[in-house]
C-alpha cells in the first residue's frame, strides 16, 4: 500500500482513537490535527502508539479564519509533497461542518468525503431540514418532522404535530453552541402544545431554527439500531455492518456503555434505499429506530463522518476508513471479504461509563467495580474495551490512573484491569477465529 497519509482532525477523543487504530491496522500512516479547549479534559489518544507528529492549529471554534489558515498551509505543503490531494477525515460533526463550510478552499488540497469526485459539499445532508426533505422525496420512512424556523411556524407547526415531539436544531455549528448551553443535552422534548411554544418563543428569539418531530417510542433497545454503510464511487453498497445497544447512559437515549454487533435483516435494502437517496460515495451511519405505535422503523438520522464504534467495525473486519483509502489511491472498490457483517457475541464495552452509571446506582465504589468484573468475566474473550486493546494499551492505562485518581482504591483497580488484561489475550485469538469463520461463510 502506498505511503500517503491520512489527515484526521482530533475533537471527538474515542472516535479519532478509532480511526489511528483503523489506519494502523492497515499500515496507514496518519497524520493528526490536534486543538484543544478549556474543559476538553484528558486526551487519552495522545498515548497511543499511532499517535505520531501531531499538527497544532488554532481552534476552529474560537478562530475560524486562523484554524482554516492553519489547515490550508499543511494541504498546500502535502500536496506538493506527495503530488496528489490528502484525504482528510473529522472526528466529530463540528469539524465536519467546518470542513464543509469552507469546501471550496478546501478541496484543491484535500479529498473531502461526499459525493462523486468529493467536489461537492454535504451541507444540505448536514441540515437536519434538508434531510427530512430528501428521505421523504425518497420515500425513506422517517418521523413526522416540520420546520420552526419562525413563530408564524411555530403556531402552525404547534397545532398538527404529534406529541410529545422532539426539536432539535436544524444545524448544529461550529462550536455545538446549543448542546453545550442546555446542559448537554441535543434536543428538546415538548408534551403540548403549550408546551412547545413556550420553550421554543425563547429558542427562536436566540436565532436558533428548529425540526420538530414526533417522538418514537420503542419496547427494548433492541428496537434502536445503527447500520454502517460504504457505496462506492458508482453508488454500489460495498459493506454494511451495524451495533445496537445493550447498556446505554444516561437513560433513556444516553450514550451506549456496552453494544453489540448486530444487522438486523429487514433494515438492509431500507439502508441500501438511504444510501441511493442521499447519493452518497464513501460511508454513513444510518440510525434506525422501531416505533412501537405502529412497528415501522423509520430513519432518525444519517452521521455523515466516523462513529464512535468505528474501530469495533474495523476490529471484526469491517474498516470504513481503509475502503476509502483504498479506493481513492489504489483505485479499489472491493469492500469487505463479506458484504454484511456476521452477527456475533463481540461487544464494544466504556469501563469507565459503565462503572460511574453503577457507583450513581448504589454509590458503592466497590460493589460497582465488582459488577463490571462480573459483567467481564461472563464475556472474556468478546470485550473490546474503549481504549484498553492489547497491543495499544496505554490509554487504557491512563484511563486506569484516572479513575483511580477519582475513586482511589489502587488494588481494586489493578484488579479490574488484570480481568481485562485475560480478555484481551482471549479476544485476540477469538478474533483470529471469528475471521477465518467469515471468510468461509461459515
Amino acid at each position: 500500500m502506498c505511503k500517503v497519509p491520512v489527515v484526521v482532525i482530533r475533537s471527538n477523543d474515542f472516535c479519532f482513537l478509532g480511526i489511528l487504530r483503523s489506519c494502523g491496522d492497515e499500515g496507514i500512516p496518519v497524520i493528526p490535527i490536534v486543538f484543544s479547549w478549556d474543559g476538553a479534559g484528558e486526551w487519552f489518544s495522545e498515548k497511543s502508539k499511532y499517535y505520531i507528529n501531531p499538527v497544532k492549529v488554532h481552534n476552529p471554534a474560537e478562530d475560524e479564519k486562523k484554524s482554516k489558515e492553519d489547515i490550508l498551509e499543511l494541504g498546500k505543503a502535502l500536496k506538493k509533497k506527495y503530488g496528489t490531494k490528502i484525504l482528510i477525515i473529522p472526528s466529530s460533526d463540528t469539524s465536519l461542518i467546518f470542513l464543509q463550510k469552507y469546501i471550496d478552499e478546501f478541496k484543491k488540497y484535500f479529498y473531502l468525503m461526499g459525493h462523486g469526485d468529493f467536489d461537492k459539499d454535504c451541507l444540505n445532508e448536514l441540515s437536519k431540514s434538508e434531510f427530512a426533505r430528501i428521505m421523504h422525496r425518497s420515500g425513506v420512512p422517517i418521523p413526522e418532522t416540520y420546520d420552526v424556523k419562525s413563530k408564524d411556524d411555530l403556531v402552525s407547526v404547534g397545532n398538527k404535530v404529534s406529541y410529545p415531539c422532539v426539536c432539535k436544531p436544524i444545524m448544529k455549528d461550529i462550536g455545538n453552541t446549543f448542546q453545550r448551553t442546555h446542559n448537554q443535552n441535543k434536543a428538546i422534548e415538548c408534551r403540548s402544545s403549550e408546551d412547545l411554544t413556550n420553550r421554543l418563543n425563547e429558542e427562536l428569539e436566540k436565532g436558533y431554527q428548529f425540526i420538530v418531530q414526533e417522538k418514537i417510542f420503542m419496547e427494548g433497545l433492541e428496537d434502536e439500531i445503527s447500520i454502517y454503510a460504504y457505496a462506492d464511487a458508482a453508488g454500489k453498497v460495498t459493506m454494511l455492518s451495524g451495533v445496537y445497544k445493550i447498556e446505554e447512559y444516561p437513560k433513556p437515549y444516553g450514550t451506549a456503555v456496552v453494544c453489540k454487533q448486530y444487522v438486523k435483516t429487514e433494515l438492509v435494502p431500507l439502508a441500501k434505499k438511504t444510501m441511493a437517496a442521499l447519493k452518497w460515495h464513501g460511508f454513513v451511519n444510518i440510525e434506525f429506530m422501531r416505533n412501537s405505535r405502529n412497528n415501522q422503523w423509520v430513519v432518525i438520522e444519517v452521521n455523515l463522518r466516523p462513529w464512535l464504534t468505528n474501530y469495533l467495525q474495523s476490529f471484526l473486519g469491517f474498516n470504513y476508513v481503509a475502503s476509502l483509502y483504498r479506493e481513492i489511491y489504489l483505485k479499489e472498490s472491493k469492500g469487505s471479504d463479506a458484504l454484511i457483517s456476521v452477527n456475533n457475541e463481540f461487544l464494544l464495552f466504556d469501563t469507565a461509563k459503565y462503572i460511574q452509571m453503577e457507583i450513581e446506582r448504589n454509590e458503592n465504589i466497590k460493589e460497582a467495580v465488582e459488577k463490571v468484573e462480573k459483567v467481564i468475566q461472563s464475556n472474556v474473550g468478546k470485550c473490546l474495551f474503549l481504549y484498553y486493546l492489547l497491543d495499544d494499551e496505554l490509554p487504557g492505562l491512563a484511563e486506569k490512573e484516572i479513575m483511580i485518581e477519582k475513586y482511589g482504591n489502587r488494588q481494586l483497580f489493578e484488579h479490574l484491569y488484570d480481568v481485562m488484561d485475560l480478555n484481551n489475550k482471549e479476544l485476540k485469538e477469538n478474533k483470529k477465529i471469528f475471521n477465518l469463520a467469515r471468510r468461509l461463510n461459515v
